[in-house]
């Protein structure tokens, strides 16, 4: 989110004690969120490019997501800790890279929590025994979704550009219009923090009480085109198991049962495995939504404060902008989150693991 007013009336007086303070908590605290955000996010993009997720939607939105962390981190994060901490700055001075770097970062900022909302109404739809809802959870269908969002956000924010300029004084990328300043706190406010975490409670609640309350305990299966293939395999393998398969005169033929039997296992072992699928990437999603909201909470308490306030002292800026800092831990910690919560995860880490391991003995032999 864009915070320049804020970093503008902090930084401006260098010797102020808050200033100080406030400068060394963010050298820590970003330094220390870009060194695992990389790693964690890189580790995200090769574990959902593996064949057992990249062909899920929900994986998908995941995928996604980290790799727009992975570019905010680096075009965001660091070069807003340069400015800060160092001073390093080239969009004080440029008034088309001030421009751009401030629509830029809103909507790198944006897009990876709406990712999270995607994510969650495509489980939702994959939780529904509404077989055309079900079908919404497919992967060229996440693919237009996620074009979609890119161009509503490119679209959202397209007034920006026009009222963000450089102050010659101050040196400093601000928006010098106070009534668009108002205007952009409150739009900022609802887009930025308000509305992503509503939409994916609201998702994540029907979500819960659709699998709750479904008659068939495999509807995230359903969510896949061969779902019902894989129920009918199953029926046929319980139509073998009582009696075999029968010909014509009334005869079973043993030969028809060996040969089925192998595919149709096949066939119910990966119907099996893709709802096992479904099952961990719901638990991932939730539990990413539930650190959303602990983390999102102390930016949009201060965010929506700042919107009813004339003359911020500088003290609450202070506080807004150590608000935004566990905030910012939401573009880093979605490895540690999914590592945590899902078993399924945390297997296809090891078997990476263990393919970098056999490439590294391979190599010195």
């Amino acid at each position: 989110m864009n915070n320049t007013t804020a970093a503008a009336a902090v930084v401006a007086a260098p010797t102020d004690l808050l200033n100080l303070i406030y400068i060394h908590i963010y050298l820590y605290a970003v330094s220390f969120e870009c060194i695992f955000g990389m790693i964690g996010n890189t580790l995200n993009i090769i574990i959902f490019t593996r064949p057992l997720l990249r062909s899920n939607s929900c994986a998908h939105y995941f995928l996604v997501a980290s790799c727009d962390n992975l570019l905010t981190i680096f075009l965001y994060f660091i070069p807003d800790l340069l400015s800060k901490v160092y001073g390093i700055d080239a969009t004080n001075y440029s008034t088309i890279l001030c421009k751009l770097r401030d629509y830029s970062n809103n909507l790198f900022l944006d897009f990876s929590s709406y990712c999270l909302v995607l994510a969650a109404v495509d489980r939702w739809c994959a939780s529904s025994r509404k077989p055309k809802q079900r079908e919404f959870c497919q992967v060229k269908i996440a693919r237009r979704m996620i074009v979609g969002l890119i161009v509503l956000l490119v679209l959202a924010y397209l007034h920006m550009p026009f009222f963000h300029t450089v102050d010659q004084s101050l040196k400093l990328c601000i928006i010098s219009d106070t009534v668009y300043l108002r205007f952009f706190t409150i739009f900022s406010t609802t887009v930025f923090t308000v509305m992503p975490p509503v939409f994916m409670a609201t998702f994540g609640v029907l979500t819960i009480w659709n699998v709750r309350h479904s008659r068939r305990t495999a509807g995230f299966a359903a969510a896949t085109s061969g779902s019902r293939r894989g129920d009918a395999v199953i029926l046929k393998l319980t139509q073998v198991g009582r009696g075999g398969v029968t010909l014509g005169g009334g005869q079973t033929d043993s030969t028809v049962i060996g040969g089925s039997n192998s595919s149709s296992v096949a066939v119910v072992q990966q119907h099996q495995q893709k709802r096992r699928s479904e099952r961990q990437l719901l638990k991932m999603l939730l539990y990413q939504i539930l650190t959303y909201f602990a983390l999102v909470c102390p930016a949009a308490v201060t965010f929506v404060m700042s919107g009813f306030l004339t003359q911020p002292t500088k003290i609450f800026l202070f506080l807004l902008e150590l608000a935004l800092l566990p905030f910012f831990l939401n573009y880093c910690i979605g490895f540690y989150v999914y590592i945590l919560s899902a078993s399924l995860y945390r297997q296809e880490l090891v078997k990476i693991l263990k393919l970098v391991k056999w490439w590294q003995r391979r190599r010195t032999h």
